[in-house]
């Protein structure tokens, strides 16, 4: 009995090997580009990092029951007694509890302004990479007894 090798083509067991190489490197592929195309983060500010940003000064401002500037700081004064200061330095808005700690909030910032609109605050954030960011927030008001 003489057995014949097949040498007409490819057997389905190397078609799927291939066709799996295949669909490994196509799966690799977009992260390699995404770990490449850091051109924003490194330039200026990430739209997501100043979202998040205002999310956490959202939360500090609606628990006030006043708010104020002094010397390019916001200040928010809350309900159970402390004051938290928000500030530019060295690129990086700090925030701080009573004049103690130094959480950074959010870098690679150009400027900030802080503008007082009658019982809110609008906050307008320049990037390093010069796009302009702003949101106006407003205090809870606390609840009348």
């Amino acid at each position: 009995m003489r057995i014949y090798g097949n040498s007409r083509g490819y057997t389905l067991i190397e078609a799927m090997i291939a066709l799996a190489s295949l669909a490994v490197l196509a799966s690799i592929f977009p992260l390699v580009f995404s770990a490449m195309d850091h051109s924003e983060k490194v330039e200026g500010t990430s739209p997501m990092e100043v979202e998040l940003f205002f999310q956490q000064v959202g939360m500090e401002i609606h628990e006030a029951i006043d708010l104020s500037t002094s010397g390019g700081k916001l200040l928010v004064h809350k309900f159970n007694g402390n004051t938290v200061s928000f500030s530019l330095a060295d690129g990086i808005i700090r925030r701080k509890v009573d004049g103690r700690g130094n959480v950074w909030m959010l870098q690679k910032v150009r400027d900030v302004d802080f503008l007082l609109l009658g019982q809110g605050v609008k906050i307008n954030i320049i990037g390093r990479g010069g796009r302009i960011y702003e949101r106006v927030f407003v205090p809870f008001a606390p609840e009348e007894r």
